[in-house]
């Protein structure tokens, strides 16, 4: 049986198109200042290329489609508003409310919202109690500041606790990376230079080779290294 040229090339178009991973996101806003403006976008790591799709916000919704290479953590700015997902296989959905967001409809996005959820709650407590201190006159009793300091350090230890599972639990998938990576960005910036503390050094030295061998976590300790020999300390 014979084929034209152009029946081959048809069948072969149509059979890359069906293997082809495909994602799909759909969001929806109350805000009615993004309409008319782009929602971007963009690898989550700052080491990354930026951009990876756009669109118009139109009516308070949005969406994006394209082929899928690999999953990867992103950001999708809107306004000055950044919501961190998964860019996996699949339909995302994205409710944006006033300052609620929630992002779901497939597993690591689910999962990674389960979360959020979690962890947002015990910062807004604890952003609560630095609140409360700061706002305590000088006629405040010690023992209320005190019991205030203490359900601080209780909160940031609960908060340390939960992250550092959450990237243990996750490290063979794009989640603990990204988690890990953020928390190092962190740390640093709090030090006021490339830095690995004690507990993200533990987490790296528990995690398994495939973990330990991404590149930007690897390119991150270079950085940390750098910023070791700079001050006089030679090994890392």
């Amino acid at each position: 049986m014979k084929y034209s040229i152009y029946t081959i090339i048809i069948f072969s178009v149509l059979v890359v198109s069906c293997s082809e991973q495909q994602y799909f996101v759909k969001g929806k806003s109350t805000q009615s200042t993004l309409d008319g403006e782009y929602a971007y976008m963009a690898p989550m790591s700052s080491y990354s290329l930026p951009y990876i799709d756009s669109c118009r916000v139109v009516h308070g919704q949005f969406e994006m489609t394209g082929p899928l290479d690999s999953i990867q953590c992103v950001t999708i700015y809107m306004g000055s508003t950044g919501i961190p997902m998964v860019l996996e296989t699949g339909e995302v959905t994205i409710n944006f409310q006033n300052s609620n967001i929630h992002v779901s409809g497939t597993p690591l996005n689910d999962r990674f919202y389960t979360f959020l959820n979690t962890r947002d709650s015990l910062v807004f407590i604890q952003k609560e109690l630095y609140d409360r201190i700061s706002s305590m006159s000088v006629y405040s009793t010690m023992s209320t500041y005190e019991t205030d300091a203490n359900s601080i350090r209780t909160i940031t230890a609960q908060i340390d606790s939960l992250e550092c599972a959450f990237v243990e639990e996750n490290y063979d998938n794009v989640l603990g990376v990204s988690w890990f990576l953020r928390m190092c960005d962190e740390a640093s910036s709090n030090a006021g230079y490339y830095c690995m503390p004690p507990k993200l050094q533990t987490i790296y030295n528990t995690a398994p080779p495939s973990f330990k061998m991404n590149r930007e976590i690897q390119h991150f300790r270079e950085m940390c290294k750098g910023a070791l020999y700079n001050q006089g300390y030679y090994n890392y």
